[in-house]
């Protein structure tokens, strides 16, 4: 499925009142209450939401480092704060988010929900909520405000707000993450949205974001956006009158400067209109932003936290090279091979969108990787098992029709089979169509005459 590409140069904040506060958290890096950050170099790391989605398991953006996360365990008027620290860290191989294991038992969880979103004249209409800053759509629709936590006797600056707004679209998003413990370049599926200005009652013009999002269908009667310090925290849908956890907030963007007619908006970065970097007018922050989508990465998630007591996790991408079609539960082997050749584990894995995979071994030192999917080729890469996580990424070539590792007459022939044959017809043969487009003809004719007579690494 082809996806909107964005780039962004900002990742970000946390938000509102909802029904389910209990449930999420705030992560900081040393685990520890952290004072109002004013420097917009360090916001970032300064902390922002976490979710807990198990009894021992709990999730939020990769950027922050998952250090930690903090509960607000008693009422929303008598706020209790209490820290966890997790035993383990699980860093998603390409996306901004990351998994954290605790020894604790959390008595009170959301899991995740892995069903697709509407999209269409009424995107679907969805509750974001964390413990931060946000900026809500003025009464007049002159703009939006400045929401900000009204206790600033309370440490984390607390009291849950939340906002709605619609799914404008789903597209993939890339950027850099400069952070200690997770340098690294991401790209990260997901829902995203915009704030609306293209309101008639509303002054000075219209968003030039919305053009973008014709989904979108007008502002909510809680519109708002993320701020500066909502990273990690959570989006929801209700659904069959639960509310469901569809979303980890991670970035956004800051690229239009869109001025109301009271020359503001209210969607500044932290300090502004006093730092001279954002001075007054030209803030506009947050008028796109976007969550993880977790419908794309249901699998590994569920591999992690089903698993994570098997030892050292290796994860890592396979690429299913000239390939089209849905990644997400495609499935294979990977064998761990010692210095002899001699196989010492194979592990079952199951796919993600983004071509991720997990397991779990009790195995530590240098190994053999060895990964064959579907009707791709084995492929072979060196892995070094120590610590919590250990990286191995596969590209792997695609023609094997009959599974055998070996692109030759006989897969010539089960293609010949189910030749000009279609998704639903009695001939198709889904290893036959191998760029996955529900079509068996002449791309994959093509593909396979470009790997013809190649064979996979040994298994």
């Amino acid at each position: 499925m082809k996806k909107l590409v964005l780039f962004v140069i900002a990742i970000f904040a946390v938000l509102s009142a909802c029904p389910v506060h209990a449930l999420l958290g705030r992560v900081s890096q040393s685990g520890q209450a952290l004072p109002k950050i004013t420097d917009p170099t360090l916001y970032p790391w300064a902390g922002g939401g976490g979710v807990v989605i198990a009894p021992h398991w709990g999730i939020s953006a990769s950027h922050l480092g998952g250090w930690g996360l903090i509960l607000m365990e008693g009422t929303p008027g008598s706020p209790i704060y209490v820290s966890y620290s997790p035993t383990a860290v699980y860093y998603h191989p390409t996306a901004d988010f990351l998994l954290m294991n605790f020894s604790n038992t959390f008595s009170s969880y959301i899991s995740p929900y892995y069903g697709d979103l509407a999209q269409g004249p009424n995107g679907q209409l969805v509750r974001m909520a964390a413990y931060s800053w946000t900026s809500l759509l003025r009464t007049d629709y002159t703009g939006y405000d400045d929401y900000t936590p009204s206790d600033t006797n309370d440490p984390y600056y607390a009291g849950m707000r939340s906002a709605t707004n619609r799914v404008g679209t789903i597209g993939l998003v890339q950027y850099n993450i400069d952070h200690p413990t997770s340098n690294r370049s991401v790209t990260t599926d997901s829902l995203i949205f915009g704030l609306d200005y293209d309101n008639s009652a509303t002054p000075g013009g219209y968003n030039p974001w919305y053009r973008y999002f014709p989904y979108d269908d007008g502002p909510t009667s809680e519109e708002g956006g993320l701020r500066g310090g909502d990273s990690g925290s959570a989006t929801f849908i209700q659904s069959d009158g639960q509310w469901r956890l569809v979303g980890i907030n991670l970035w956004i963007g800051y690229n239009e400067n869109y001025i109301d007619s009271n020359n503001q908006n209210g969607m500044y970065p932290y300090d502004s209109p006093s730092n001279a970097a954002y001075p007054t007018g030209t803030g506009d922050f947050g008028t796109i932003w976007g969550c993880a989508y977790l419908h794309d990465y249901g699998n590994w998630i569920d591999s992690v936290t089903a698993n994570a007591s098997g030892g050292n996790a290796v994860s890592g991408t396979i690429t299913l090279q000239d390939y089209v079609g849905t990644v997400s539960g495609i499935t294979g082997i990977v064998e761990l091979k010692d210095s002899a050749g001699v196989v010492q584990e194979t592990h079952n894995i199951t796919l993600d969108e983004s071509g991720a995979y997990i397991f779990f071994t009790t195995l530590s030192g240098n190994y053999t990787a060895v990964a064959k999917c579907w009707h791709w080729l084995a492929k072979a890469v060196p892995v070094s098992i120590s610590g919590t996580q250990s990286s191995a990424d596969f590209s792997l070539l695609n023609g094997d029709v009959n599974g055998d590792n070996f692109v030759e007459d006989q897969d010539y022939s089960l293609m010949g089979a189910a030749w000009y044959s279609s998704l639903g017809d009695a001939n198709y043969n889904a290893s036959a169509d191998l760029n996955g487009d529900g079509f068996v003809e002449d791309q994959d004719y093509s593909i396979m005459g470009t790997n013809w007579y190649q064979s996979g690494d040994p298994l």
